[in-house]
């Protein structure tokens, strides 16, 4: 199950290649698993954008200083600063005000939800959902356009021999 924040549109100051594909474009992954940060950076690759892989939110916190992202993906659970906490930090600075931010989660609940989207998160899905949803939704907060279909759906896989 996905949850989206309605509001107004997210800043955006990307410059667009034909594909859709992000040039000069930063996301900052925060997430102590490290397989996960991995996965989310293989995920987004296919938007051609840079990610930053942070795996601890005071990190992240401190590197803020010197950098704007132009998206956020957050795990809601991690230790010395929870996803909640970062993403009401994040709100907080002037730079990021409205910079989106998407939440990650094992744990799926109203409450969850409900507290993610009052901390000020744009989107919430599940850890499941990652392979299926996450490009869908940098592209829908960024406003990028739909990547040319090649005729595989995200439900479909091709092997290769």
């Amino acid at each position: 199950m996905l949850a989206v924040k309605q509001g107004p549109a997210p800043k955006t100051g990307l410059f667009l290649s034909q594909g859709g594909e992000c040039v000069n474009m930063m996301i900052m992954a925060v997430d102590d698993e490290a397989n996960m940060l991995h996965l989310i950076e293989l995920v987004l690759k296919r938007l051609r954008c840079t990610v930053v892989k942070v795996s601890n939110p005071l990190d992240a916190t401190q590197l803020l200083t010197s950098v704007t992202p132009d998206l956020f993906v957050l795990d809601v659970m991690m230790p010395q600063m929870n996803g909640i906490e970062l993403c009401q930090y994040i709100r907080s600075l002037p730079e990021t005000t409205r910079t989106p931010i998407i939440m990650l989660s094992a744990h799926y609940s109203r409450e969850a939800v409900a507290r993610a989207l009052q901390a000020g998160a744009d989107v919430y899905l599940p850890k499941t959902a990652l392979h299926s949803e996450l490009v869908p939704q940098v592209r829908t907060l960024l406003n990028l356009p739909a990547m040319p279909s090649n005729g595989y759906t995200s439900d479909s896989a091709r092997l290769l021999y």
